[in-house]
């Protein structure tokens, strides 16, 4: 008996090395899935080496990969991701039920690959990765612009289509998944683009240290009529319904305190003003550094905001306010500063 548990062994041994060594190449995301969130766009495997790209271009590299019991295991020091091999062919690999084909050459494919902004103490982006969500994948080498949108390589000016086609949902939230190196010019060019597009709020990825995992911004798009209108002349599209001008915006608002900044630095003037009761903020931020700058401002700004707000609320409601939910204090803590973001132009 024990001579055949040893053959059975050894035959274990052999399909696992076997499989180890078929499995090993570049494999390719087969679209037909493309309903299917939280799959590797891009999988590399080299020894016990390997490297997800995921659907927004975002690397992800396993030091210690290996099969193990008919299951393909990716690990490192922070994450373990396990995929039951159902198929290994020629030309398919088949994990989870989901399909991949080989790469002859990556270089040939040429991916878009984004080095990301993170690590900033950022946000939870739970659902951008759902089905139907608008991803666009931004970069710039060379003084050019380079876009994904979707699955697609694409152009600036794509974007209108992308996000108003007549199959799509309107009500799809849209992320942009920013390269470190993305200038602030262009970033502010992307806004505006996604603006005279129809899309009123966004979130921005800043970090994703698992694969799956996304942190960042979810903000909104402040411009004014006037400067829609202007944009929409020089680049030759059509204007969006009138919006609020600036006139308007500072007629109706009576105290007004106008703050430019150009650094995470002049954070703390904003700070300080929203501490010392200063009622209206309106942060001009034509002239930032980075995108990071954009980022770390209006998430601080957000967060300084948040507790004002939930004091006011606390003196107002007691120690009941405490107890409640957070969408309902939310819906209580409206009272304290008012600020708002305005960007003018692009450069």
């Amino acid at each position: 008996m024990r001579p055949q548990i040893i053959l059975l062994e050894l035959m274990i041994i052999v399909v696992f090395l076997s499989c180890q060594k078929s499995i090993e190449g570049s494999w390719k995301f087969d679209y037909t899935y493309a309903d299917r969130p939280l799959i590797p766009a891009y999988l590399i495997i080299d020894g016990d080496k390997s490297r997800i790209i995921d659907r927004f271009g975002i690397v992800h590299d396993f030091s210690n990969t290996h099969v193990q019991r008919g299951r393909l295991i990716l690990a490192n020091d922070d994450q373990r991701i396990e995929y039951t091999i159902d198929s290994i062919q020629e030309n398919l690999l088949q994990l989870d039920s989901i399909r991949y084909t080989p790469v002859d050459s990556l270089a040939k494919e040429s991916p878009i690959t984004v080095e990301l902004i993170g690590p900033i103490d950022s946000v939870s982006l739970d659902r951008i990765d759902s089905h139907g969500a608008y991803s666009i994948s931004i970069k710039e080498e060379q003084q050019k612009l380079i876009l994904k949108m979707g699955d697609l390589h694409a152009r600036i000016d794509d974007m209108p289509l992308y996000l108003q086609c007549s199959h799509c949902s309107s009500n799809r939230s849209v992320t942009l998944i920013v390269d470190r190196h993305l200038s602030y010019a262009r970033f502010k060019e992307v806004l505006f683009w996604l603006r005279i597009s129809g899309v009123t709020r966004f979130s921005v990825v800043a970090e994703s240290d698992k694969f799956g995992v996304y942190t960042g911004l979810n903000d909104k798009i402040e411009f004014w009529d006037e400067d829609m209108l202007q944009f929409s002349e020089d680049y030759d599209v059509p204007p969006l319904p009138p919006l609020v001008s600036r006139e308007e915006y500072l007629s109706q608002s009576g105290s007004m305190s106008l703050l430019k900044v150009k650094h995470q630095e002049d954070l703390q003037n904003i700070l300080s003003r929203l501490n010392e009761g200063h009622p209206n903020l309106l942060i001009n931020m034509d002239d930032l550094d980075a995108v990071a700058d954009y980022i770390v401002i209006k998430l601080k700004v957000k967060e300084a905001l948040q507790q004002i707000r939930d004091t006011i609320a606390q003196e107002k409601y007691g120690t009941a306010y405490q107890a409640l939910k957070p969408a309902m204090k939310r819906l209580l803590s409206q009272q304290g500063p008012q600020v708002n973001f305005e960007i003018r132009a692009v450069n």
